[in-house]
């Protein structure tokens, strides 16, 4: 069943000391970003009510010396890099951006080759992965379990890669790897195997 939207009450409390939180840790920490994501739970996407939020969380986010990076998430009501991008552009921040991983792009079915008119500005920073190309299970058991590392799949990691770098951006790239097997690694393994395996895409 959707969830309602959280506006105020214990829960918009208990959820705003938790963002002080975050913050808090962000500004001691020296972090870059952080990022942030709509309602996981099947709320209607109200970008304008959306904006407002996220202008005052880009507030809050410039006074602890990080940017909030709002990722679209195909399950949720943010889904697309361009709605994702509606909302930024109405927020008028220059804290918040847009946070692009390929596999929420793919799973959303949005075209890769658009990614490159997003303005490079508004992009806080970007993930890459690799998936199948069908999804297994929901999307999101296959987003928590199903992953793979970049190229050991069947997205197009190289024309992910390309179409943002055309755009401009030369940001930090991230490895976001969510799957069973993963989990199951010994760190060394596991940090190795995504900087090796994101390399090739981006050494290109």
């Amino acid at each position: 069943m959707p969830r309602r939207v959280v506006r105020d009450g214990a829960e918009r409390a208990s959820s705003d000391r938790q963002r002080g939180d975050l913050l808090r840790a962000a500004e001691a920490l020296g972090a870059r970003s952080i990022k942030a994501g709509g309602n996981y739970f099947g709320a209607e996407f109200d970008s304008d009510r959306i904006a407002a939020e996220l202008a005052m969380l880009g507030r809050q986010a410039a006074d602890a010396g990080t940017r909030i990076g709002l990722e679209p998430v195909p399950f949720a009501d943010i889904r697309t890099p361009e709605m994702a991008l509606e909302v930024v552009q109405k927020a008028g921040n220059p804290a918040v951006g847009v946070y692009l991983d390929i596999w929420h792009v793919a799973r959303a079915g949005f075209d890769f080759e658009s990614l490159s008119a997003i303005p490079v500005t508004a992009i806080v920073g970007v993930e890459l992965d690799d998936a199948a190309r069908e999804v297994r299970g929901n999307l999101v058991e296959d987003t928590v379990n199903r992953r793979r590392f970049p190229g050991e799949g069947e997205l197009d990691v190289q024309g992910f890669v390309d179409a943002v770098r055309r755009g401009g951006y030369a940001g930090p790239w991230g490895v976001e790897m969510l799957s069973v097997e993963y989990r199951q690694l010994p760190v060394q393994t596991a940090v190795r195997a995504a900087y090796t395996s994101a390399a090739q895409f981006l050494a290109r």
